[in-house]
């Protein structure tokens, strides 16, 4: 057996080696790590690790995909938001300008005179209205003059200014049930 002295001046006690007992050491963890790749390689190899990182390939990739078109969805919902506030904001602003300019045009004195004959002609038509089913609802007869009024509902629908005939609805007078009592205090005032 032929051993080594290895004599460090620091060390007191200085060590052999001896060769044989190295090349045992050798072997033996040669065998360890041959025996420790051949698990690895099996475990790599075998058929439940390919299936499993194939699902696992296949779930990223899906995942991947739709997360693109997530994104790509919100960015055009981004430019469709943007495109419709654009367009309300331009329509808004000519309109404001086309309602100015239009305010700066206008006689002042036409406006009043106008609104004036439009409340003046409404309050008329809604009294006349009034009257004319008041008088139905008690049951006299008609006022001459009142028999084709409009109701002021249909005359606040149509513009005060037309050029056209308008059609006036005719009142109909229809008698509600009026209890016995309700007759006998209208009779007893009068």
């Amino acid at each position: 057996m032929s051993s080594i002295a290895c004599i460090d001046p620091g060390d007191p006690y200085p060590k052999i080696l001896n060769f044989r007992s190295s090349l045992d050491l050798s072997s033996a963890m040669s065998q360890q790590i041959s025996s420790q790749a051949n698990k690895f390689w099996q475990l790599l190899t075998a058929q439940s690790t390919l299936d499993t990182y194939r699902q696992a390939v296949n779930l990223t990739w899906s995942i991947l995909k739709e997360a693109v078109l997530l994104v790509w969805l919100v960015i055009c919902l981004v430019l469709v938001l943007g495109d419709w506030f654009w367009e309300k904001s331009v329509g808004l602003g000519r309109q404001t300008r086309l309602w100015v300019n239009g305010l700066q045009t206008i006689n002042t004195d036409q406006v009043a005179s106008q609104a004036g004959k439009a409340i003046v002609e409404a309050g008329k038509s809604s009294l006349t209205y009034t009257i004319a089913q008041a008088r139905g609802q008690l049951g006299l007869p008609e006022k001459p003059g009142l028999s084709s009024v409009a109701s002021p509902a249909a005359e606040a629908a149509s513009p005060v200014e037309t050029t056209a005939p308008v059609e006036t609805a005719k009142v109909t007078t229809a008698t509600l049930p009026i209890s016995e009592e309700k007759v006998e205090s209208v009779k007893s005032t009068t």
